[in-house]
């Protein structure tokens, strides 16, 4: 129970980490939507803040993503993980060389590589913490289970011990399962 409690708490934090990272980029988008003229705005407008907070985010909360990434290309079984780790590192890379190199003519998109891992860390965080809680709430039922009951077959009474209820009633649910399908 108590290490459900820890990984909620650390959950929690990263989910608090994931929100206030997509909270920052979607007040920069919507202020451009909405051509916000708060002075304070304009702050997540300058690029050294979206370099900054795109460093923090590949650095910090999306390294141990990127760098699952980087493995499991370098093995030759790429899966999500790389997909988001080379998207991330690649909008980053390009936007430095435009910041670095002005006469390119691109566009810096720093804020890029902060979305895309925010929004993969939310979704991940916010299905990890309905795990805990789903197994959490697994546990209570099966707390239920009686430690003695009659199992009645073909008008035949016999009693069960707690570990033959588990038992019969797995056995149970996997005929149910066979002969709904």
């Amino acid at each position: 129970m108590e290490e459900k409690c820890k990984q909620l708490r650390q959950s929690g934090r990263e989910l608090a980490v994931s929100w206030a990272l997509c909270a920052v980029c979607l007040v920069g988008h919507l202020s451009h939507f909405f051509a916000a003229r708060a002075l304070w705005i304009h702050a997540f407008h300058f690029v050294g803040f979206h370099v900054s907070l795109s460093l923090f985010t590949l650095l910090g909360p999306g390294r141990q993503l990127i760098l699952d990434g980087l493995k499991s290309l370098l093995k030759g079984a790429p899966k999500i993980n790389t997909l988001v780790g080379l998207g991330a590192l690649s909008s980053f890379t390009v936007s430095s060389f435009a910041t670095l190199l002005p006469k390119l003519g691109w566009k810096a998109f720093f804020e890029e590589p902060i979305m895309l891992i925010a929004f993969v860390l939310l979704g991940r965080n916010l299905e990890q913490r309905a795990k805990i809680k789903a197994t959490s709430d697994m546990t209570g039922l099966l707390s239920l289970l009686p430690s003695k009951a009659r199992l009645l077959v073909n008008n035949e009474k016999t009693e069960v011990d707690e570990l033959n209820c588990r038992q019969i009633l797995d056995e149970v649910i996997n005929i149910q399962l066979m002969v709904s399908w």
